[in-house]
């Protein structure tokens, strides 16, 4: 194959990748923008959706205590004074 050939080969190669990288970025970034719209409007709707509800009275006196492996007097009884 002469030197003209090769040159011509490589060419063909060459275009043919950046057609790819071309088709490639068209089809991404429409993707990408589209994924974020879909994303956005259903935060969006779910922030709209919610309604108010009554919160609950903070003091109100009533606590539910927690125990975990913390807390080693959970479910005794106080040791009188």
């Amino acid at each position: 194959m002469s030197i003209t050939g090769k040159t011509r080969s490589v060419a063909r190669r060459g275009f043919k990748i950046q057609r790819r990288i071309a088709i490639t970025e068209a089809l991404v970034w429409p993707v990408l923008l589209g994924i974020g719209i879909v994303i956005g409007a259903v935060l969006l709707a779910r922030r709209l959706g919610r309604r108010p509800t009554k919160s609950p009275d903070i003091g109100s006196g009533t606590t539910t205590p927690i125990s975990g492996p913390a807390d080693s007097t959970a479910g005794r009884e106080p040791v009188g004074d």
